[in-house]
């Protein structure tokens, strides 16, 4: 029972501090889109503009290098889905210039690297594997 009330009393802090007056508080995010297609259902078709607003972040530990990709409004896709959508796909992966995996998730390892430096690479694209000319590119060194 204690430790419902602490969760209730945690909920109510956390949905407090959120409140503001200001319509655009200074960590609000505003994304670039551009609007494709309007369809008669109300539904709108847009893609992401900014290449600006991709950040890479990596750390590596041992030999393993721990990557999150930060892709304002964009969905990851599972591999199964192959047509091309704005704002959704996957990432193609590449280690010193080689592409070495697709990767469909925001976050993950790259594991068991040699000792050495090298560049990882990172690049968006569509399900159907066209790129959206989004790529960052990152130097690690294996100790």
């Amino acid at each position: 029972m204690n430790m419902n009330y602490g969760y209730i009393l945690f909920l109510l802090a956390v949905l407090t501090g959120c409140n503001t007056d200001d319509p655009n508080p200074p960590e609000a995010l505003v994304i670039p889109m551009e609007i494709a297609h309007y369809h008669e259902d109300g539904t709108v078709e847009a893609s992401i503009t900014g290449s600006k607003d991709v950040t890479v972040r990596h750390h590596v530990k041992g030999k393993d290098v721990y990557v999150e990709v930060i892709v304002p409004g964009f969905t990851f896709s599972s591999p199964e889905q192959k047509t091309k959508k704005d704002g959704q796909g996957f990432l193609n992966l590449y280690l010193n210039n080689k592409k070495i995996d697709e990767i469909h998730q925001a976050a993950f390892i790259v594991k068991g690297l040699p000792t050495g430096k090298h560049t990882l690479k990172v690049e968006l694209v569509h399900n159907d594997s066209s790129t959206y000319g989004i790529e960052r590119e990152m130097d690690v060194e294996i100790p």
